[in-house]
This record gives C-alpha cells, sequence and structure tokens, in this order.
C-alpha cells in the first residue's frame, strides 16, 4: 500500500495541533490550537511544542507531541490542501487510498548518526559505507574480509553465496516463503539483488567465520550470524551494521572497540561456557601446582648441588693452605697434584689466590694460560 510522507516541520515553525491529545472510547470535542516547534525527535517520530494550555489561558505548555496531532503548518496550507483532496465522487471501482505515516521519515544520514547517539557506546563507528545500490552487504562482507586477510570482491562473494545456497539446498529451502526456491537463487545471482539474512548466513558457513550485525534500534535487535548462533572464541568475529530503509535495507562496514566488542559477543555465548570456564580453570590451577612443585624440586636439587660443590672447593682448599703452611714451616709432606683436580676447582683456586699474595708459588707450578691470569 502507498504511503504519504509526513512534512518534517524545522524548529521555530508555527503549527496547528489537535487538541486533546489522547484518543478515548467516548469521543471528545477536538480543537485546534496553535503552537511552535521547539525540537524534534525523528527516532520516536516526535516534536516538542509551545502552545496555551486549554484550561488556563494565561500559561504556555512545553511538551512532546507526535506526528499524528499536528496538522499544516498555517491555516491557509491546511485550506488548500482540503481543496486539492476533494474530489468529485464517481461511481468507479474502489481504490485503496493512500495510507498516511504517523512518523518522521528519516534519510540514510539520519540513520548512520543514530550510531552516535546516547544509546549506543562511543566505541562503534562507520569505517565504509558502500553505495546502496543492492550490493551493500557484500561491499561491507568484503571490506571486513581484508582485517582478516580475505581479499574478495563483492561479485565474488555473491557468486560463492549462491552458489553455497544451490549445494546445500536441503538446508536453505524451508526460509523462502514468498517464491520458490530456484526463483530465490536465480533473482540473488543477479547484481544489485539485495542480500538478506540468507546470504549472510550462508557467506559465514562457506568461509567458518561469524559476524556481528549491528541494529540502530538498540542491542536487543542485535544479532550474530554463526554455525549454531552461539559465539566460538576459535573463530574470527567479523562487525557490520543493518540500518531499515523506507525501500529495503542497508549494510555498513563498522568498527567496535576491543571492550565493546566482548560486552556484546557474551550476548551470545553458550549456557554452559561458565561451567568450562571454571573447569579449564580449574585444570589450570592443577597443571600450575604440578609446574610449583616441579619448580621446588629442580630449585631444591640445584641448591644441594651447589652446596656439594662449595664444600668440595672449601676442603680443597683447606687442604692446600696446609700444605702451604707445612711447606713454610719446613715439613715434608706430599702435596696435592693440582693437575688432577677438575677444572672447575682449578679455576676457584686460581681465583682465591689472585686475591692472596701468599699463594703465588702455586701458580709457578701449574700450567702457562694460569700464569696469565
Amino acid at each position: 500500500m502507498p504511503h504519504i510522507q509526513v512534512n518534517i516541520n524545522k524548529v521555530g515553525e508555527k503549527i496547528l495541533l489537535r487538541h486533546p491529545f489522547s484518543v478515548t472510547r467516548v469521543p471528545l470535542k477536538r480543537h485546534v490550537i496553535p503552537g511552535i516547534i521547539l525540537g524534534f525527535n525523528k527516532l520516536r517520530s516526535r516534536y516538542r511544542v509551545l502552545y496555551k494550555d486549554l484550561k488556563h489561558q494565561n500559561d504556555f505548555v512545553r511538551n512532546w507531541i507526535g506526528v499524528e496531532y499536528i496538522t499544516s503548518t498555517t491555516v491557509s496550507k491546511e485550506k488548500v490542501r482540503r481543496k486539492r483532496v476533494a474530489k468529485p465522487k464517481l461511481h468507479t471501482k474502489k481504490t485503496s487510498h493512500p495510507e498516511k505515516l504517523n512518523k518522521i521519515v528519516m534519510t540514510h544520514e539520519d540513520y548512520l548518526n543514530l550510531l552516535d547517539n546516547d544509546d549506543f557506546p562511543s566505541g562503534i563507528s562507520v569505517v565504509y559505507d558502500p553505495s546502496p545500490d543492492g550490493n551493500c552487504q557484500f561491499e561491507a562482507i568484503a571490506h571486513q574480509m581484508q582485517f582478516k586477510g580475505i581479499h574478495r570482491s563483492a561479485t565474488t562473494l555473491r557468486k560463492e553465496a549462491t552458489e553455497h545456497l544451490n549445494q546445500q539446498d536441503a538446508f536453505y529451502r524451508q526460509f523462502v516463503h514468498n517464491m520458490t526456491y530456484e526463483e530465490y537463487v536465480s533473482s540473488m545471482a543477479r547484481d544489485c539483488y539485495y542480500g538478506i539474512n540468507l546470504t549472510l548466513v550462508a557467506l559465514m558457513r562457506e568461509y567458518n567465520m561469524q559476524c556481528i550485525v549491528i541494529s540502530p534500534q538498540g542491542r536487543t535487535h542485535t544479532r550474530l550470524i554463526s554455525n549454531d548462533e552461539f559465539y566460538d572464541r576459535m573463530l574470527p568475529v567479523l562487525s557490520i551494521a543493518h540500518f531499515p530503509e523506507d525501500n529495503g535495507m542497508h549494510y555498513v562496514s563498522v568498527e567496535l572497540q576491543r571492550n565493546i566488542l566482548i560486552d556484546y559477543l557474551s550476548d551470545f555465548e553458550q549456557p554452559d561456557s561458565t561451567d568450562k570456564k571454571s573447569a579449564d580453570s580449574d585444570l589450570g590451577e592443577a597443571s600450575a601446582e604440578r609446574k610449583h612443585e616441579k619448580g621446588k624440586k629442580s630449585v631444591q636439587t640445584q641448591k644441594a648441588n651447589e652446596t656439594e660443590t662449595d664444600n668440595v672447593r672449601k676442603k680443597m682448599l683447606s687442604r692446600l693452605h696446609k700444605a702451604v703452611l707445612e711447606k713454610r714451616s719446613g715439613v715434608h709432606k706430599k702435596t696435592i697434584a693440582f693437575q688432577r683436580l677438575p677444572l672447575h676447582i682449578q679455576i676457584q683456586i686460581v681465583k682465591y689466590c689472585l686475591n692472596d699474595p701468599s699463594f703465588r708459588f702455586v701458580l709457578e707450578r701449574t700450567h702457562g694460560y694460569f700464569r696469565s691470569c
């Protein structure tokens, strides 16, 4: 049925209001009162109007009024409109009259600005706005795939989607109602034919990906396109936005901040994901405890080896010191063969001797490379 678009009144214009602003079972006497536009809300189709209260003639009221209670802007325009609409009645076949839309018609730019509204977080931004020519869904998906290292054109994605629909017709046939499935697939293969949720599902299953679709109507209208309608942490996620328009739909490529994306995806996690997380955390704690115990054992073993090495070194140094004292006192006893000691013991002894001049004679009985130290 055709629609009559409602005129968008500007701020400061003088309008006529139908009063009272309510619908009851008992018909009430309606009055037409003047008012001035102070502001408007396109999303809710309301105007903020300043008008006189009928009960108190001297009081002015500021209130939000729906479009259905607003007439033409002036009385003269209202008379002209009535003369134009009035036509002589002819005995002809009845035709359906245009239906008046009690809302403000929103443009494409208005829908894009909805993402900057207070109802949405500031971390959502449009990064690519394709032309609304019927290929916007495939253009937005192709733009998002570039961030994942997959470069496909909109024509290629449309072709792959239709091929997937042909191959998996047993699954998708149940979702097509207004035409036969073969007619739908052949229409989707044509250029500039609007893609719908079915083609999104086909592409995500074809590439084994997930796609979150942001809606300007609120978070409750946001949906996730995946294999089982749940979020899988192992699969990549694409992010697009869907804007309803007067003659169809439009898709754009959007970017979400990481914390906002995680918050949105948490709505689509599986119900038993918390149990799985707790089980994984328990397993992680158990493995961490085992690693901690192994680390304790390795540290204890290392400390024991170091203690044993220090004891051996101390014994060797004490015996060498005793031999030096006996040498000075003229007592001739069999000394230790320095060359037979382990290399790391010899190095420790040499370092110790360098700090004490009384042991310099030991260097004369060692190899040449020790003398150079």
